[in-house]
């Protein structure tokens, strides 16, 4: 859902082709109890709706639309950061050891995705 902090300001934003948003918003702080020496393995699935192509986000994809969500500072693994869902163009590349993607809506009038 559109979630717009002040004029022309989002931290959600949504169509019926694409949305951003923050991933602390799709998964809800909750009280943990830890046992000592205890850890987890989350990973976070993400069920696009119907043509819908992509989901990307900062997190590290497992395979499809899953990630691997390991967040070492909190004791309850949430993804954080900005995720971009929905019939999206991609471009990757690499700079030194660094992968890089840029994914923006198809069709957005950019000229960032012609050659």
């Amino acid at each position: 859902m559109t979630h717009q902090k002040d004029p022309g300001e989002f931290d959600a934003l949504m169509t019926k082709d694409w949305a951003v948003f923050r991933g602390d918003d799709i998964v809800p702080a909750g009280p943990t109890t830890e046992v000592p020496g205890a850890y987890a393995n989350a990973t976070l699935d993400i069920i696009l709706p119907p043509g819908w192509t992509s989901v990307e986000s900062g997190w590290p994809r497992i395979k499809g639309n899953s990630f691997r969500i390991n967040n070492p500072d909190r004791l309850f693994d949430r993804p954080t950061g900005w995720f971009i869902a929905g019939k999206l163009g991609t471009r990757r590349a690499k700079v030194g050891k660094t992968g890089i993607a840029v994914s923006a809506p198809q069709k957005s009038g950019s000229n960032v995705w012609k050659s």
